[in-house]
């Protein structure tokens, strides 16, 4: 289940929680934010949230969603919401494969995460159209890139899930 709570840095931070009892929820309002308590063994929490790594990537992602035009000084386009809720839905549903990703924002608006390795470069992206498209280029100047992969599904392509492990 996501859950969508509000935290300082943005409007929107999507969480992934597993709820493991019906127990009820309590809501706190403070400073405009609104935050989802629950008792601590009502949850599961996924290993990825508490790495700082991961909180990094996301902290990143939502502060794109405050960027003016022209934020690059080059006329910059801020991405789409829903591109920000893309990437970060495409994270939480696959905590296994995404620990080594980091954000990026292109100046068409396109937001992406990526590795850049030794004999690896792969580039996911996402432009809030509920589908993403990634690019993998291999040390020997071959490649691979698909498009239009629909966030919500539950099997990654392989070649993906492959070149995500290998870091």
């Amino acid at each position: 289940m996501i859950k969508r709570v509000s935290n300082s840095l943005s409007p929107i931070l999507l969480l992934m929680v597993a709820p493991t009892t019906t127990e009820a929820t309590d809501w706190i309002h403070t400073n405009n934010d609104m935050l989802l308590i629950q008792s601590i063994s009502s949850y599961v929490m996924p290993e990825y949230i508490a790495t700082t790594q991961h909180n990094e990537v996301l902290g990143e992602l939502n502060s794109y969603i405050h960027l003016a035009p022209d934020w690059d000084g080059y006329g910059g386009i801020p991405p789409l919401e829903n591109a920000v809720t893309d990437a970060l839905t495409f994270l939480t549903n696959n905590p296994d494969y995404t620990k080594s990703l980091k954000p990026m924002l292109s100046s068409n608006g396109v937001v992406g995460l990526y590795i850049d390795e030794d004999e690896l470069y792969l580039d996911i992206e996402f432009d809030g159209t509920g589908s993403f498209s990634y690019y993998i280029e291999l040390d020997d100047d071959d490649f691979i890139a698909e498009e239009d992969i629909p966030i919500d599904n539950p099997n990654l392509p392989q070649n993906l899930i492959k070149s995500l492990l290998t870091v």
